[in-house]
């Protein structure tokens, strides 16, 4: 026996696979070692990040609403009648504010405490006391760093709604609390009658501050811009020394530094409502202290790795080898050329074995393949009807070793339920179908499969002992075929089916038959066989009426692109729901659909729609349910996207006070309405209500009826009577202006009228 020696052997090769498949682990692990220190870092940036976030979010909300609440006691009629108080006292007057400030504080528990400074007056109203400066300040403010006078200054001076830190007493201990203070009233700033005062709830913010976690090992503060510390938790031995400037430098990224000889992770976040900084500084040891453990597992991991899988394979490697060994040996055994430079042991084998299947399959394979060409040329011309006489049909049959068992036939296509976009892959899939419909069909009678133009057909040739029942049990054989195939090779086919004719010459017809079948399977997608005997009768329904195109004319008109939608999807389910509605029919109903869509887009400024979208080329190019429900949702969809931006554009027309305007003009008309606004804004009411509501914070109805009010009281301090009043406001009535009035101003407009006289 030769012994043969290889230069590229496959056990060094399998020796540098096998180092490759371990060196791959190996590799991975070191980078996630390298890699530790900068993914927990990122983690912990993440982690805090994300909840400083929420902090921010809390606290905001909270400001939001104390700014809300400010401004809703800067335009309270009781806080200003007691601020119109020249210097005296009205005892029922101080007792109505004071119960409206108690029930502003009721409402709101991020908020510690309200007062109102009167400077006529230099008494303190809060919601349990009404006192003089003086006595109020030591109740509450005495203190060496806030005297008296800081207090007087600080009451005195004109604000618009700004944050102060003041020092103030809480059960005998002094603290600094952040408050809102604004000047009243707000519409006469440089001469204010007093102040507003709404204070924090530091406990509030605490609680908040304190649902972070790691917050035990250090410290989360809260800084405005002139770097004073509006609210930080309880000391953890880090120093406050952070200032505003620098966090507006780091773009709210956090970052680390050394603080006394330690690591310190700084998170920062900017507050959305006022110029605070929220900021955290936590110890980076409390994030690394496990992250460490984990870096020193890794590293024992790789030098446990490397050892056991050195050993392992040298081992399989050795193992492997034997049988290709002694296969070499038995291949060299025999009359064969020397082994050549760069030839290794499989290689050697492949051309054996090469070498023998040539000998054997060149001998008849040109011939078989001659045979099987002439057969499918012959299957493709009988199907087109292009061999003239049944006798030159039965001889060509015999020359091409075809035995029909019948007289009667019937030709079958197959549609490939595949994406697959390769040629070769589709002419494989071709093939599986081919061979497991045969060996299930084949066993009982003649069948033949061809390539008609891309599409795979089979002529069937019924056999006399199952004529009987050859339908049902062809149904049975394909969809055991259809199952079989889509679990074993994981893909799916259909079938149409022409009916039986009898003679090869009917093969013809049966072939148009089932072409026809096809093309009905194509458009809707759903079944598995479709019989052309099945296709004969149609349903005559147009499942897309008039009352349909109203009500999706409405929809899309009021922006309601959601029932707009689920009515296009109904439609078009409902047309193809019905398996006996004609292809005409539904091609219809797909363009009436469309037209009713883009009757809503075709205007002045838009001429160059038709060109740009091309709906009903896009249609008539639709080949599959699919494909036109596709199309048609496009289309639907750019149709909505048209229709949102041009109300965003009639939106402007709110923002920019359009509507405002046309009140203002027109408001002694008595048709002025919701409704005209909307005709003359080209919008539903509903819609434009809902705008004008969503950008001013009031209804349309209700600001028409407080302009008519506001010049309605204009025109009563003129000494106009209320009849004439009413009619050159756009009232209807007198007794509809009557009520409208007391509604909104609490009196009649005959006692307004007195009063202002």
């Amino acid at each position: 026996m030769l012994r043969m020696h290889f230069k590229n052997s496959v056990a060094f090769k399998w020796k540098i696979s096998y180092g490759v498949i371990l060196f791959i682990p190996i590799l991975i692990s070191a980078l996630i070692y390298v890699q530790t220190g900068s993914i927990v870092e990122y983690e912990i940036k993440r982690a805090n990040k994300a909840l400083l976030n929420q902090v921010k979010f809390i606290v905001d909300s909270g400001l939001l609403q104390t700014e809300q609440l400010g401004n809703q006691m800067s335009i309270n009629t009781d806080i200003r009648k007691y601020l119109d108080v020249d210097g005296q006292k009205d005892p029922f007057q101080i007792y109505k504010t004071k119960q409206e400030i108690h029930k502003y504080l009721l409402y709101n528990d991020f908020i510690k405490d309200i007062f109102v400074y009167s400077k006529s007056m230099n008494m303190v109203l809060t919601p349990d006391t009404f006192v003089e400066e003086s006595h109020f300040y030591q109740m509450y403010f005495e203190s060496a760093i806030f005297t008296f006078k800081d207090w007087q200054k600080f009451a005195r001076s004109n604000y618009i709604k700004e944050y102060r830190v003041l020092p103030t007493r809480d059960n005998g201990l002094l603290n600094e609390t952040a408050a809102l203070v604004q000047s009243l009233p707000i519409d006469n700033s440089n001469q204010p009658l007093g102040t507003l005062v709404i204070t924090l709830n530091n406990n509030k913010i605490e609680k908040i501050l304190k649902n972070m976690d790691w917050i035990q090992y250090g410290q989360v503060l809260i800084l405005d811009k002139n770097d004073q510390i509006v609210f930080h938790t309880k000391d953890a031995g880090l120093p406050l020394s952070i200032h505003y400037s620098e966090m507006e430098l780091k773009k709210e990224e956090p970052f680390f530094e050394n603080v006394q000889g330690h690591k310190v992770m700084i998170s920062h976040a900017s507050s959305s409502v006022v110029d605070w900084k929220y900021v955290s500084m936590i110890p980076a040891e409390v994030f690394w202290e496990r992250a460490e453990h984990i870096r020193n597992l890794n590293l024992l991991g790789l030098f446990i790795c490397f050892i056991i899988g050195g050993v392992m394979i040298l081992v399989f490697a050795r193992k492997n080898y034997n049988p290709i060994q002694e296969l070499v040996r038995f291949v060299t055994g025999k009359a064969f050329a020397p082994v050549e430079k760069e030839q290794d042991e499989f290689e050697l084998i492949r051309q054996h074995f090469i070498k023998t299947i040539q000998e054997r399959d060149d001998s008849n394979h040109k011939q078989v393949q001659h045979i099987k060409l002439l057969r499918n040329y012959f299957l493709h011309r009988l199907m087109k009807g292009h061999i003239e006489t049944e006798q030159s049909l039965e001889e060509a049959s015999k020359a091409y070793h075809i035995l029909w068992s019948s007289d009667y036939f019937l030709v079958m296509l197959f549609h490939l339920e595949s994406d697959k976009g390769v040629s070769n892959e589709f002419q494989l899939l071709q093939f599986i179908i081919s061979n497991v419909v045969t060996e299930l069909i084949g066993a009982k009678h003649t069948l033949h499969f061809t390539d008609m133009d891309g599409t795979l057909a089979a002529v069937l040739n019924i056999h006399p002992a199952g004529f009987d029942d050859w339908k049902d049990n062809l149904e049975a054989e394909l969809k055991e075929a259809r199952e079989f195939i889509e679990k074993r090779y994981n893909f799916q086919f259909a079938t149409t089916i022409s009916e039986l004719q009898r003679g090869l010459g009917g093969i013809h017809q049966a072939f148009m038959q089932a072409l026809e079948a096809l093309e009905y399977l194509m458009l809707l997608g759903d079944e598995k066989v479709v019989w052309y005997g099945d296709l004969k009768h149609t349903n005559k329904d147009y499942y897309y009426t008039v009352n349909q195109e109203l009500i999706l004319i409405n929809l899309l008109k009021s922006c309601d692109f959601t029932q707009a939608r689920e009515l296009v999807t109904g439609v078009i389910q409902s047309s193809f729901n019905q398996g006996n509605t004609s292809i005409e029919m539904l091609k219809c109903i797909m363009i009436d659909l469309v037209s009713t869509m883009m009757k809503l887009i075709q205007d002045q400024h838009h001429g160059s729609v038709w060109e740009e979208l091309r709906p009903f080329r896009r249609l008539l190019k639709c080949n599959t349910k699919f494909e036109i429900e596709y199309q048609m949702l496009e289309i639907f969809n750019y149709v909505c996207q048209h229709i949102e931006s041009k109300n965003k554009s009639i939106s402007n027309l709110v923002k920019n006070e359009h509507v405002t305007e046309f009140v203002q003009e027109n408001y002694h008309d008595p048709n002025l309405s919701v409704s005209l606004l909307g005709e003359h804004f080209s919008m539903t009411p509903q819609y434009l209500s809902r705008l004008f509501k969503e950008q001013r914070g009031q209804g349309l109805h209700e600001f028409i009826c407080q302009t008519r009010i506001e010049h309605a009281k204009r025109l009563l301090l003129k000494g106009e009577s209320i009849e004439d009043t009413a009619r050159n406001t756009g009232f209807t009535s007198s007794s509809t202006f009557i009520k409208v009035f007391k509604k909104y101003e609490g009196i009649t407009p005959g006692k307004y009228q007195f009063n202002g006289q």
